[in-house]
C-alpha cells in the first residue's frame, strides 16, 4: 500500500506539472574530460609506471591526500575512492600530473560540466527560460551549451539576455576537470591491492585556472538588479576555489564579501527571487568555513549529499553529528545534520540528497505548501533517473518512463524507520503511519520531509547527479505549475 501511494505521488509529479518562469545559473561552467574507468586502464597505468612508490601509495588515503601533488597521490586517491564507492572532488596542484593523465588515459570524452553549466542546460531542456553567467566563456565551452540558454550582456547601457553561443570570447580559457566514472561491482587490480566497487560513483580531479574568480564581471555589477528582475529562481556554485587569490586571506575575504553583495544586488531587483547554493568542497577547512558562513547569508536553499554533510559538520566542530552520519548513515542522522546546518546558517531550506532518498528541513513559516515541495522532489528524482539511464540532458518527453520506475526500497524502508526513531527520540505525538504515507512531519520550528527516490543500478553517467536533483527539485518547487488539479 505504501509503495502504491508513493508511486501515485510520483506519477502526478512527473505527468501533471509544467514550468512557467526563468532560471539563472552561475558561475562554474566547465568542459569535463570524462574517463570511463576500467580494470584494463588501471592495470595499464600501473604497468607503464614501474617507478611509482608502492609504499607511499599504500600508506595514503583520500583523506590523507587532500590535494594531489604527485602521481602516487592520484593512485592512492583512486584506490580509496573505488574501495569506498565515494564521490570525491579533489584539487590538483601539479600541472605535470594533469599532463601525465593525458598520456595514461587516451579514451576520453568532452562533456559539459560544472554546477552552473549542467544546471543551465538541464533547465533549458525541461522547458524553463534558462540564463547562464560564467566569467569565462570560451568557444569550446559554447560548443557544448544548449543553444536555448541565454547569457546576460550589456548593450547601449541596457542589460539584455542573448543566446549564449553568440557571446563566446575567443581569448577565454576553458576549465577542464578530469572525471573518472565507474560502475557498481567492478573489480580493479592495482598490483599492490585489489578493490571491488560497492556502488557506482565518480572521482573528480581539478586544477584551477590561476587568477580566476567565479563571480560577476565588474561591468555587470550596475545591472544585477535588472538581471534579478528577469529571473524567478537562481542556482549558484563555484565559490569553493576561493576567488582569484585564495592563499591571500584578505583577498579571499574580499572575494566572498563581494560575492555576497552581488547576491543581494540580484534581490534588489526582485525581492521574491529564490537562490540556491549547491555545495562544492573547498580544499581547506578554513576557506570552506568562511565561504559557507558568508555566502549562506545571501541564499535561501542549500544542497549537499551524505558524504559532504559529514565533512561540513566536522569543519564546524559538530563532530558528534558528523560521526553519526559516517558510522550509522540513515535518514535520522542526515536530518539531525541538516537541522544543525539550517540553524547555524539561518537557511530557509536544506536538501540532503542521498542514495535512495532525500531529507529536507524547511524553516517555518515556509513559502510553499510542504506537499508541493514533496512533489517537486519526486520530479527531481524522476529527472535524475532518466539522466542516469540515458545520460545527457533530460527532456520532458522522457519523464513518463521514470513515472513507471519503482522508487527505491531503501527510501520506502527509511520512511518507517525514520518515523519510529523521531517519535521515540523527540516527537512522541508523531503519527508513524501518517508519516509513512506523506513523508511530512511538523515540529515547532520546522518541517521535516523524507522523500524516497529512484536508484538506477548501473547509471551511464554519475557526474551532475546532485546538481540535477537539487536544481530540478527547487525549480519545480518555485516555478512549477500543476495541471489538472
Amino acid at each position: 500500500m505504501t509503495e502504491q501511494i508513493w508511486q501515485r505521488y510520483l506519477s502526478d509529479a512527473l505527468l501533471k506539472q509544467s514550468w512557467q518562469g526563468t532560471t539563472f545559473a552561475g558561475f562554474n561552467a566547465n568542459v569535463d574530460v570524462i574517463v570511463n574507468l576500467t580494470n584494463k586502464a588501471v592495470r595499464n597505468l600501473v604497468a607503464s609506471n614501474p617507478d611509482l612508490d608502492r609504499a607511499e601509495m599504500e600508506r595514503k588515503s583520500a583523506s590523507s591526500v587532500g590535494v594531489v601533488r604527485s602521481r602516487e597521490d592520484f593512485v592512492a586517491l583512486l584506490v580509496d575512492g573505488l574501495r569506498g564507492g565515494k564521490s570525491l572532488f579533489v584539487q590538483c596542484e601539479n600541472g605535470e600530473v594533469m599532463s601525465w593523465l593525458q598520456e595514461q588515459f587516451e579514451e576520453t570524452t568532452d562533456k559539459l560540466g560544472g554546477q552552473a553549466g549542467i544546471i543551465s542546460n538541464q533547465m533549458a531542456a525541461l522547458g524553463a527560460r534558462s540564463v547562464l553567467y560564467s566569467p569565462i566563456l570560451s568557444p569550446r565551452l559554447g560548443a557544448v551549451m544548449d543553444p536555448r540558454v541565454l547569457y546576460p550582456a550589456v548593450t547601449d547601457g541596457c542589460l539584455e539576455l542573448q543566446p549564449v553561443q553568440g557571446c563566446v570570447r575567443e581569448g577565454d580559457p576553458t576549465h577542464s576537470p578530469w572525471v573518472f566514472e565507474y560502475g557498481k561491482g567492478e573489480r580493479f587490480d592495482f598490483g599492490f591491492t585489489e578493490v571491488v566497487t560497492p556502488r557506482a560513483n565518480r572521482i573528480i580531479l581539478v586544477k584551477r585556472i590561476p587568477g580566476l574568480g567565479y563571480n560577476f564581471a565588474p561591468e555587470l555589477n550596475p545591472y544585477l538588479g535588472s538581471l534579478g528582475e528577469k529571473c524567478d529562481v537562481g542556482f549558484v556554485a563555484g565559490y569553493h576555489l576561493g576567488g582569484p587569490a585564495p592563499e591571500d586571506h584578505a583577498a579571499r575575504t574580499a572575494y566572498f564579501q563581494g560575492s555576497l553583495a552581488a547576491l543581494r544586488e540580484l534581490r534588489e531587483g526582485n525581492a521574491a527571487l529564490k537562490i540556491h547554493l549547491e555545495y562544492v568542497p573547498a580544499k581547506e577547512p578554513e576557506l570552506e568555513m568562511e565561504m559557507l558562513t558568508t555566502l549562506t547569508q545571501g541564499v535561501d536553499s542549500f544542497g549537499i549529499n551524505e558524504t559532504e554533510i559529514a565533512k561540513v559538520l566536522s569543519s564546524f566542530g559538530l563532530e558528534d553529528l558528523a560521526e553519526e552520519v559516517r558510522e550509522r548513515e540513515r535518514a535520522y542522522a542526515l536530518y539531525r545534520g541538516a537541522l544543525a546546518l539550517r540553524e547555524r546558517f539561518g537557511l530557509e531550506r536544506v536538501h540532503v540528497h542521498n542514495l535512495g532518498y532525500y531529507v529536507l528541513v524547511l524553516a517555518k513559516p515556509y513559502p510553499y505548501p510542504v506537499e508541493r515541495v514533496r512533489q517537486a522532489c519526486l520530479f527531481g528524482s524522476g529527472v535524475n533517473a532518466c539522466k542516469a539511464m540515458h545520460g545527457g540532458m533530460v527532456k520532458r518527453e522522457e519523464l513518463p518512463e521514470a513515472a513507471k520506475l519503482p522508487l527505491s526500497s531503501i527510501g520506502l524502508e527509511q520512511l518507517k524507520a525514520f518515523a519510529e526513531e523521531l517519535k521515540e527520540r523527540e516527537c512522541p505525538p508523531l503519527d508513524v503511519e501518517e508519516f509513512v504515507r506523506t513523508g511530512i512531519a511538523e515540529l515547532d520550528s520546522h518541517y521535516i520531509l523524507l522523500v524516497p527516490a529512484h536508484i538506477v543500478p548501473n547509471p551511464v553517467i554519475t557526474v551532475g547527479m546532485g546538481d540535477t536533483i537539487s536544481s530540478s527539485s527547487y525549480a519545480a518547487e518555485v516555478i512549477g505549475v500543476t495541471q489538472g488539479g
